[in-house]
């Protein structure tokens, strides 16, 4: 494909030189990635700016520059100019590698919680139920046999048409993804259409710092998923009161909600039961959609995660009610539900066995909201502790860190320590979190350390809950992603106390 022939159609500006009839091989806007027969488009970052790294593409034989401004670049740089650099890679994305999302069904979920867990079902019991489906989003890039993490929840543009290329050709029908406020915001879905698109909540997040400047920001980022991107059908969780936001602007001419408190939803979940000790985190409940009602169950506890199950069952229903794989809505429930109880999402409330007398759960909570809400479901199985290892993101979302350190009045013990620290001092992170905390405590700066401690360190009966990182596994140490995985650590440490933990 030429240059030409890949930017037909597209707002840009020539400024120097003429690369239409060129051969354009790779759509790169990393420099190391450049080289000949290259184009590399200029982004303006965040905290970096790709202007800066030019000369670098071009050191390494690039000579097609997409720019949002003229750089001093030698003659043989060929160089066109667009409003954006982010929607330009979008839209290049797309063009080279021949519009794949037009051969695929685009589910998009969006929402402060709760995103992981409704994709991720979602796609697994499609999956279980003979439809080709696959999966982005903060557990990397699942679909047939593949899966690969990612460095974003919403991976960049280019990057997510490389995807479902890759998905496509494979005879992938279905993508179930999470669709990030950061991924609206800065134009990482450029282009895509989601005929599919989910709501679960809304709660202050990601504002301040590199993220959203306001709330009112974050929310009007995703909103636009249901507005600027093709909905046709949009789910709503009618429990947040939020979702009217979400609508008001809404393109979709189909509503669909789902509840755990309105029994006039489409989908409504009641007489809730959960197993009764820390051995049995499970949920039954009863279903009630398309006039009749279902007996279902879940093998991860709560009422969010009842809710969750909700979102993904409506999901799968409208997945195959437009694929028109099953002929009736109640053989479409049944069969779903079939296979519920053996869908697991790593790092979403993610038990591991240790002790046959004590519970660890590994979540990826990592704000006030999400950890008062797991504290409190783990509360209700009463056990002897309840303890919580927990630390915050360097460098960003400060905010957070006091509301963490509040939500920990849940619990009996916290362990505080780090998570991602990046290159900010830990020590200042984990005095943050605990100036806020009303509980007991104790500070490890090594995370390693404070998992060790918490093992060795805990007694019959209780639960223990590591906080923040769920699915990672990494720990991001001044801009190093050092190999870090929480269930290998907890492993390691369970033998190391010969199967029954130390009694402090």
């Amino acid at each position: 494909m030429t240059f030409g022939e890949l930017t037909a159609g597209m707002d840009i500006q020539r400024l120097h030189g003429n690369a239409d009839g060129q051969e354009a091989l790779a759509v790169v806007s990393d420099s190391r990635l450049a080289g000949a027969c290259s184009v590399f488009v200029c982004i303006s970052g965040m905290s970096v700016d790709g202007h800066d790294y030019a000369r670098e593409a071009y050191r390494r034989g690039c000579r097609i520059f997409v720019v949002e401004r003229a750089l001093a670049l030698p003659e043989d740089a060929c160089q066109y100019r667009v409003r954006d650099g982010r929607i330009a890679l979008a839209l290049l994305s797309r063009a080279y590698y021949g519009e794949p999302d037009r051969e695929l069904l685009l589910v998009g979920v969006t929402g402060t919680k709760g995103k992981t867990t409704v994709a991720s079902m979602a796609m697994r019991l499609l999956s279980a139920l003979g439809v080709s489906a696959g999966y982005i989003g903060s557990n990397g890039v699942s679909f047939l046999d593949v899966h690969e993490m990612t460095a974003n929840t919403t991976p960049e543009s280019s990057e997510l048409y490389r995807y479902f290329r890759r998905m496509a050709d494979a005879g992938v029908r279905v993508v179930v993804m999470e669709v990030s406020s950061q991924a609206l915001y800065l134009h990482r879905v450029e282009g895509m259409r989601f005929p599919i698109a989910l709501f679960t909540n809304l709660a202050p997040d990601h504002i301040g710092g590199n993220e959203h400047p306001s709330f009112e920001h974050y929310r009007a980022c995703k909103a636009s998923l249901f507005s600027d991107y093709g909905c046709e059908t949009v789910i709503c969780n009618r429990d947040d009161e939020a979702y009217r936001e979400m609508l008001a602007t809404a393109s979709a001419a189909r509503q669909v909600f789902y509840s755990v408190k309105d029994e006039g939803a489409d989908y409504f979940a009641d007489s809730l039961a959960f197993g009764e000790t820390s051995a049995e985190m499970t949920t039954s409940f009863s279903l009630h959609a398309h006039g009749k009602c279902h007996a279902a169950s879940l093998t991860m506890p709560g009422e969010f995660n009842v809710s969750n199950a909700l979102a993904a069952i409506a999901i799968c229903d409208e997945v195959l009610a437009r694929l028109a794989c099953v002929s009736s809505p109640d053989g479409q429930i049944a069969a779903i539900l079939d296979r519920l109880p053996s869908v697991r999402v790593s790092g979403r409330f993610e038990v591991v066995s240790l002790f046959a007398d004590r519970a660890f759960v590994i979540d990826y909570a990592h704000n006030g909201y999400s950890l008062r809400a797991v504290l409190e479901v783990l509360r209700a199985y009463k056990p002897s502790r309840l303890i919580c290892l927990v630390g915050s993101v360097g460098g960003r979302t400060y905010g957070r860190r006091a509301e963490l350190g509040e939500a920990l009045s849940g619990a009996d013990l916290a362990i505080i320590t780090s998570d991602n620290p990046d290159f900010e001092n830990p020590r200042d992170i984990m005095e943050a979190i605990a100036e806020a905390a009303d509980c007991p405590k104790i500070l490890i700066e090594d995370r390693a350390d404070a998992i060790a401690y918490a093992v060795g360190h805990s007694r019959a009966g209780d639960i223990v809950l590591l906080a923040g990182k769920g699915h990672e596994n990494y720990q991001l140490i001044r801009g190093v992603r050092e190999p870090f995985c929480e269930r290998a650590l907890l492993h390691e440490a369970a033998l190391r106390y010969g199967g029954a933990a130390h009694r402090a």
